[in-house]
């Protein structure tokens, strides 16, 4: 068990890789964080947790945010989200894994949109078709028993569950990503109409993520109240980028 957590652990570090590597070739610089929650470590029955974060931002990416946690024998997390920009009409978008026992217990990957227009559809939604049918044959669909997210998702989510061998998907995240960025990159200019609704988009999302995970969130065990609150106001889901 403990070598595979440490090949998942692997694996997930190759994602942090290719996250920088397009961070660097969008010309994106450096947000700094905090000290506090750029690294945090703690001790949890006998077994060391460490979480590092960083964030970006370019000329179309409002606020780009990265987080792996990872201890040996019990969970990894990998988090992944654009904030775009609001001049143009963008998508954000969201990976976010989480590894249990050695065995996927969720992988999200979207281009989550942020209006529902036919032209809209055409540039933000329909390329991500082929994404999904493939993420339905790598793996069985994550089933939420909460629905209050749903409505933040594409019908072409990737939900997948249920697999110990993350390769086919890691490779399907490149692509998402990859698909997202050329969205991003071909986007039309937003009117000042459209820009106030991506904005008020993004702070709803925000403020009902926060309110949800104040009363879930692991993190808040792991690391302390404090500690997990000052995580996920001011940087997990900061309206402050």
């Amino acid at each position: 068990m403990l070598y595979l957590f440490f090949l998942i652990k692997s694996m997930l570090s190759k994602l942090i890789s290719s996250v920088q590597l397009n961070m660097n070739l969008e010309q994106a610089s450096p947000i700094k964080i905090s000290t506090p929650l750029s690294f945090m470590q703690t001790e949890l029955h006998g077994e060391t947790m460490q979480m590092q974060s960083w964030a970006w931002q370019s000329e179309r990416i409002a606020f780009a945010r990265l987080t792996h946690l990872h201890s040996p024998q019990r969970v990894q997390l990998f988090n992944f989200t654009i904030y775009p920009h609001t001049t143009y009409l963008g998508a954000m978008f969201a990976s976010d894994w989480v590894v249990l026992n050695g065995k996927l217990r969720i992988g999200v990957m979207d281009a989550m949109p942020f209006f529902d227009t036919p032209a809209y559809a055409t540039h933000w939604i329909q390329p991500f078709e082929p994404l999904h049918q493939t993420s339905l044959a790598i793996a069985p669909v994550y089933v939420r028993t909460d629905d209050w997210s749903y409505q933040y998702l594409s019908p072409n989510a990737c939900m997948a569950s249920q697999i110990t061998d993350l390769t086919p998907l890691m490779l399907l995240w490149e692509q998402y990503l990859q698909q997202y960025l050329a969205c991003l990159h071909t986007a039309p200019k937003a009117t000042v109409g459209e820009q106030e609704r991506q904005q008020m988009w993004q702070a709803h999302y925000n403020q009902t993520h926060v309110e949800v995970e104040l009363k879930r969130n692991p993190l808040l065990h792991y690391f302390g109240r404090e500690l997990g609150e000052a995580y996920l106001k001011e940087f997990l889901f900061s309206n402050s980028f």
